[in-house]
C-alpha cells in the first residue's frame, strides 16, 4: 500500500470521528494533500463524497448556531482551490518532462480531476455543500486568467456551479432543510467568491429572487452586520475623556474585532455587488420591494444606534486629538 492510499485510509476513518475542533487543521490538510496527490479518479470521488458527509467536518455543538459553520465553508473552498491550483501547477510542469522523467504530483490532468471531484458532490449531501468544492474547482482552475480547463469542461463546471446554487436556495427556501440558514449563508459566501469567474451567460442564470433575499439576510444577518447591534456593544462600554476604544473598552473592541474577522463582513463589497446584480436581475418586483424595505429598515437601525455611539459627536476635523492611538 502506498502512502497516499494510507493516508486516505487514515483520513476517511478520522472523518467518521467525533466532532474535535483540535483535529480540524489536520484533516483539512490531510484532505487538500489527498487530493493533489492521488491519482485515481474514483480515490478523488469517494474522498469528496466523505467530506461533505463527514460528522468531524460538519458537527459540533456549536456549528450550526453561527459558531464555526461558515468558518469551516470557507475552509472547505479554500481547500480545493488550493488543491485544484496544485493540480493546474503539477500538469503544466509534466508537460516540460522528457520521456521517461518521473511526473509530478499525482499525474491526473485537470479535466480529469475536475470531473473526479465533481462526482464527489453525490446524493448524500447538501446542494450548498456541493457548491462550496465545486466554486473551489472552478476558482482553482480558471480565476486570475488561468486556463486549465477544456472550453467545454469550463462551461459544464460553471453550468454546475450555477444549478448548485439555485437548488440549494429552493430546497432552502421550501424549508425542506433543517440548515437553512447556514445553507444560504454558505451560498451567497460561495457565489461572492464565484462571481467574477463566471460568464456572463451563466450569470444571467442565476435564480435572482432567490438570490437576492438570500443576499439581504447575509448582509444584515447574525453573520453579517448583525442588524447592526454590534454598535450597541460600543455604546455599552466605558468610553470616556480622551481615552481610546481599544483601551476604554477592550470587551466592545474584541467584538467589533470578532465581526470583522468574519467570512461575510470580510467579504461585504463583493456581497454587495451580487446583491446589486440580484435586484438588476430579479423577475419579481416584491421580492425587490421587500429588499428595499428590509435595507430600509436596517439603515434607520444603524442610524438610530450611531447617534447613541459615544462617537457619533466627534467630529472627524478633531478626532486625531480626541481619539489618539496608542
Amino acid at each position: 500500500m502506498s502512502s497516499a492510499d494510507r493516508l486516505l485510509t487514515t483520513t476517511l476513518r478520522a472523518y467518521q470521528e467525533p466532532h474535535r475542533p483540535a483535529d480540524l487543521d489536520r484533516l483539512h490538510a490531510s484532505t487538500a494533500t489527498l487530493l493533489s496527490s492521488l491519482n485515481n479518479h474514483l480515490n478523488i470521488s469517494l474522498l469528496t463524497s466523505h467530506l461533505l458527509t463527514a460528522r468531524a467536518i460538519w458537527g459540533g455543538p456549536f456549528f450550526f448556531d453561527g459558531g464555526d459553520g461558515l468558518r469551516t465553508c470557507l475552509r472547505i473552498l479554500s481547500v480545493y482551490n488550493t488543491a485544484a491550483l496544485h493540480v493546474q501547477r503539477n500538469e503544466e510542469e509534466n508537460a516540460k518532462l522528457k520521456w521517461g522523467q518521473q511526473p509530478v504530483g499525482s499525474g491526473v490532468r485537470c479535466d480529469a480531476w475536475a470531473r473526479a471531484v465533481a462526482k464527489g458532490a453525490d446524493d448524500r449531501s447538501e446542494r450548498w455543500k456541493h457548491l462550496l468544492v465545486l466554486t473551489g474547482t472552478l476558482m482553482g482552475m480558471e480565476s486570475e486568467d488561468r486556463r486549465a480547463l477544456s472550453r467545454g469542461l469550463r462551461a459544464t463546471l460553471e453550468q454546475a456551479v450555477v444549478t448548485a446554487a439555485n437548488l440549494a436556495l429552493e430546497t432552502i427556501n421550501r424549508r425542506m432543510v433543517p440548515t437553512g440558514e447556514l445553507g444560504s449563508n454558505a451560498v451567497m459566501l460561495a457565489l461572492t467568491y464565484v462571481f467574477p469567474v463566471l460568464s456572463d451567460h451563466h450569470k444571467q442564470m442565476l435564480n435572482c429572487d432567490l438570490v437576492l433575499p438570500a443576499a439581504v439576510r447575509a448582509m444584515i444577518g447574525p453573520e453579517g452586520f448583525q442588524n447592526g447591534d454590534f454598535l450597541r456593544s460600543i455604546s455599552a462600554g466605558n468610553v470616556a475623556g480622551h481615552e481610546t476604544f481599544y483601551r476604554a473598552s477592550p470587551s466592545s473592541f474584541a467584538q467589533v474585532q470578532q465581526l470583522e474577522a468574519r467570512p461575510l463582513p470580510q467579504n461585504m463589497g463583493p456581497l454587495s455587488r451580487l446583491t446589486a446584480f440580484a435586484v438588476q436581475h430579479a423577475s419579481d418586483s416584491r421580492v425587490v420591494l421587500d429588499a428595499h424595505d428590509k435595507l430600509l429598515v436596517f439603515s434607520a437601525g444603524l442610524l438610530m444606534r450611531w447617534q447613541q455611539c459615544p462617537f457619533s459627536p466627534v467630529d472627524i476635523s478633531t478626532e486625531a486629538a480626541v481619539l489618539p492611538l496608542i
